[in-house]
C-alpha cells in the first residue's frame, strides 16, 4: 500500500507537467497516464469490494504469472479497455481524483481475502494478486511518464 501512496505522491508532484507529450514514447499525455492509472485503481477496488457470487477459481495464465512475478508489463502489448480510458480532465480535477483515489486505496485494508474481481485479460484475481497488480500497473505508467518527461 505504501508503494501505491508513493506513486500518488509522485503524481501530485508532476501535476504541472500533465500536458507533456513525447510521441516517441506514447501518443498520450502525462495527464492521460495519470488519469488512466487513477481510473484503473478506482474501478478495480470497487470491483473487488463486492461480495463474490461464486468461490474463487483461478485461471492459470502464463501472462498473468509472468507479470505478477517479474513486476513488469511489456510496453505496447495490450490496449487499455475502453472503460479505463480517461474522460476529459484538467489539472484541478486530477488533483481531486488523486485525493479520492488515496482514500479508496485505504479501503483495500478491509476487503476480505476471499474476494476477487474479474480482470479483463487475466480472469479472476484474488486480493493478494489484485494488490500486486495495482502496484505493477501503476508503476508501469510511472515509468512511461518519466520517459515522456525525460
Amino acid at each position: 500500500m505504501k508503494k501505491l501512496y508513493n506513486i500518488l505522491d509522485y503524481f501530485e508532484s508532476i501535476l504541472d507537467k500533465t500536458e507533456a507529450v513525447n510521441k516517441d514514447i506514447s501518443s498520450s499525455s502525462v495527464g492521460w497516464h495519470i488519469e488512466h492509472t487513477l481510473v484503473s485503481i478506482d474501478l478495480i477496488i470497487k470491483a473487488i469490494e463486492k461480495t463474490p457470487d461464486a468461490p474463487y477459481k483461478p485461471i492459470h495464465s502464463f501472462s498473468k504469472y509472468f507479470i505478477l512475478i517479474t513486476g513488469k508489463i511489456p510496453r505496447g502489448r495490450a490496449k487499455a479497455p475502453n472503460f479505463t480510458l480517461p474522460k476529459p480532465f484538467d489539472k484541478n480535477e486530477l488533483e481531486i481524483h488523486i485525493k479520492e483515489t488515496r482514500e479508496r486505496i485505504q479501503s483495500l485494508k478491509n476487503i476480505p481475502s476471499h474476494h476477487y474481481f474479474m480482470h479483463p485479460y487475466f480472469g479472476p484475481m484474488n486480493v493478494f494478486e489484485t494488490k500486486r497488480m495495482l502496484y505493477i500497473h501503476s508503476w508501469h505508467h510511472v515509468k512511461i511518464i518519466k520517459d515522456i518527461i525525460g
